[in-house]
């Protein structure tokens, strides 16, 4: 019987010791798209975006990472000139819950006097949630309700507002003292839609059906009147990517002080 109580006891008090391998915090920075409206420019549109993050360190060089993102992304033909006959505009908030790995070029933690920088690489898998709205005319059009390129989200293609993305990317991590984490970072996500901008494929005949009346399509899904049905309106070959870049601030969970040069570090591999 005592056999067993000192394993309880054991197994209550080797996750206490190592509490210190879990980070919570919060990260701000900036938000952008890059799509049908921004194919190129890095940065363009960039919007603020704010989360929290919780981190697991395994050891010195590997961690994992989940956390929650808000920001919002937006393009605009007029702006970017990269077709300015084609005259669209979009912007849509986003909502990030994602889990990375992340792997340490250093040994490094939070509160190490000798292992205190490193830069890392991070990959992994997350989920998102956008709705794309459009101005014409000082309007705002949810296009999610309107068949722009003769697509019903609802009754034909069955999307849903929510799409899987990859984020990946790189960043360098610093201990500010004793339980303090500052990071810096910029990724982006690979996502498996080419719908955050509702721009995909080509234009529709200028008149649909809704509910057996014939109706002409809304001015904005051709704000210049310049093209005519099948014409090229969006890259249906390449599906959309958003990226951010921002700072994270994160606090060492039951901290048991800042390690000198004669104390062991956490296991190392």
């Amino acid at each position: 019987m005592k056999k067993y109580l000192v394993a309880l006891l054991l197994a209550g008090v080797v996750p206490a010791i190592h509490a210190q391998r879990i980070e919570l915090g919060v990260t701000g920075g900036g938000m952008y798209y890059m799509g049908d409206l921004n194919p190129e420019k890095l940065f363009e549109f960039t919007q603020p975006a704010f989360g929290f993050v919780y981190r697991y360190n395994f050891n010195n060089r590997v961690a994992i990472r989940s956390g929650l993102l808000v920001g919002n992304v937006r393009g605009d033909d007029l702006i970017t000139q990269y077709r300015v006959e084609r005259g669209l505009n979009f912007s849509s908030d986003i909502y990030e819950v994602s889990a990375v790995a992340e792997f340490n070029f250093f040994d490094y933690y939070t509160g190490s006097t000798r292992s205190y920088i490193t830069p890392y690489i991070f990959g992994g898998i997350g989920a998102f949630m956008y709705n794309p709205k459009a101005v014409y005319r000082s309007e705002t059009y949810v296009l999610r309700n309107q068949p722009a390129e003769g697509v019903n989200y609802i009754l034909v293609s069955g999307l849903l507002p929510v799409s899987v993305c990859f984020p990946f990317g790189i960043g360098v991590k610093y201990s500010v003292n004793d339980f303090i984490g500052l990071t810096l970072e910029w990724g982006m996500r690979k996502t498996m839609t080419d719908y955050i901008d509702d721009v995909h494929g080509v234009y529709p005949a200028h008149e649909y059906y809704d509910n057996g009346e014939k109706k002409p399509y809304p001015d904005w899904v051709d704000p210049g009147k310049n093209y005519d049905e099948g014409m090229q309106r969006g890259n249906s070959k390449d599906n959309d990517w958003y990226g951010y870049a921002g700072a994270s601030v994160v606090f060492r969970i039951n901290f048991r002080g800042r390690a000198r040069c004669n104390e062991p570090e956490r296991i190392k591999f």
